[in-house]
């Protein structure tokens, strides 16, 4: 059997689908949509992060926070920032060109006018959607568990009813043979 990239990726869309969630949180009437990182945005998170002898417990909080907030902010109010990659600064370049910083970049800035406090409501939100979404496969585990158990004791049961069936063949077979 061979199988290209495009049909892997679909047949396994179901299991990359199960950790896509977003998250609605409404800061004093402000709507904000927070996603739950995927592994490559978790790495990119992880490389920002300042090395540990260098920094403080603080400073290397802050910056995972904002890090992860930058990436999982996808909508504030009516912008919808889910296919952007890139924002212009409203800078332009001697030739005319708009200068641009990436998506991430450009979240952070703005963050940086934030305060703490809804920084850390942020975060905390993002860290309610990452147990929802383990909570999530926790409980179809459990299911499936269950299931395993469930199917254990009736596959038990048909053995002893099979095996009750052979003595009474066997006895069956026994009484046709005295004669």
């Amino acid at each position: 059997m061979t199988i290209n990239l495009s049909q892997l990726k679909e047949l396994m869309s179901p299991l990359t689908q199960l950790c896509q969630r977003e998250r609605e949180v409404d800061l004093k009437g402000i709507k904000v949509v927070l996603k739950h990182l995927n592994p490559k945005e978790e790495l990119e998170v992880q490389k920002m992060l300042p090395e540990l002898e260098g920094a403080s417990a603080v400073e290397f909080a802050d910056v995972f926070r904002r890090e992860t907030l930058a990436r999982s902010i996808i909508q504030v109010g009516d912008l919808d920032l889910r296919d952007m990659t890139e924002i212009e600064t409203g800078d332009t370049l001697p030739n005319g060109k708009a200068v641009k910083v990436s998506k991430e970049e450009a979240v952070v800035q703005v963050m940086d006018s934030w305060s703490k406090y809804v920084l850390a409501k942020l975060f905390e939100q993002y860290g309610f959607l990452s147990e929802e979404i383990e909570q999530g496969l926790d409980e179809s585990l459990k299911i499936n568990i269950e299931d395993t158990e469930v199917e254990k004791e009736q596959l038990k049961a048909r053995i002893e009813s099979l095996e009750v069936s052979e003595k009474l063949e066997n006895l069956e077979s026994n009484e046709k043979e005295v004669p």
